[in-house]
């Protein structure tokens, strides 16, 4: 079976990324370095005013 690579992985923030309590949790952690380990950057997306 072919594996798709991505170069960006694109997060929402507020309720995806962070948590209630504005913590990242350690399982996205966990992805976020696993993005990293394969060559693709990270792009936080939200809607919060600049």
């Amino acid at each position: 079976m072919d594996r798709t690579t991505y170069s960006l992985v694109a997060t929402d923030l507020d309720g995806t990324l962070l948590r209630g309590d504005d913590t990242v949790s350690d399982r996205s952690l966990a992805a976020l370095a696993r993005v990293a380990g394969a060559g693709a950057r990270h792009l936080v997306v939200t809607g919060r005013p600049a």
